[in-house]
Formats: structure tokens, sequence, C-alpha cells
């Protein structure tokens, strides 16, 4: 991902059962992003709990294909790993394959998005 100060190489569950990116606010602040007027949205957790995050929509990189998507920065994140929604992340490729015995995601790209 991509901010003002820099780029910074995260990890983050791909998850089919969320519609929105949630990322831990630490990283927001690793890369110079002004969360202070950023829209605030509460979002439920696989556990039923409600946790507030602020949106921004920023560059990430996926391999070759680089786009801009909306992701929510929380500080009560607390699953101890970021979470790679549905929205804006789905729609850049032409499958998402859970290849469940290997343990595998696939993404099959877009002809018009390969590099």
């Amino acid at each position: 991902m991509f901010g003002p100060t820099g780029s910074l190489q995260t990890e983050a569950y791909l998850d089919s059962g969320a519609l929105m990116s949630i990322f831990d606010q630490t990283l927001a602040e690793a890369l110079g992003i002004p969360l202070i007027h950023a829209r605030t949205q509460r979002f439920i957790v696989g556990d039923g709990r409600f946790i507030h995050g602020r949106i921004v929509t920023l560059p990430l990189q996926i391999g070759p294909l680089r786009f801009r998507a909306s992701l929510a920065f929380s500080s009560e994140l607390k699953v101890g790993f970021n979470l790679l929604g549905r929205r804006e992340f789905f729609e850049q490729f032409d499958e998402v394959v859970f290849q469940e015995k290997r343990r595998q995601v696939v993404l099959r790209y877009r002809e018009a998005s390969s590099p």
C-alpha cells in the first residue's frame, strides 16, 4: 500500500464474507495517512462486536496490478491480522478461487489489467 510518506508491504487475509477491507491503524500512521478528517464508519466483525474505522482511498498493489481502493483503518481491530474485503478488491480480477485442499487463493487477472 502507498501513502504520503512512502509505501509498505503487509499481509492481509482475503475475507469473502467482508464487504470492506479493514487494516490496523498503525499502518496508516506508518504511511503518514492523516485520519483525522477521514469518514468514520461502524463495522461488525466476525465475533459480533462493533468497531469504528476511518475510511480513506489509497493505491494498493497486488502482484503487478496497482489500483485505488477505499480502506478502513481501525485501532479496534484486535484479531491479529488485516482483512481484504470484496468491495473494490474482487472486482479487479476475473476470478478469485479459494482452493481449500491446497490452502491457497488464486487470483486471475482481467486481460485489460495484465501488465
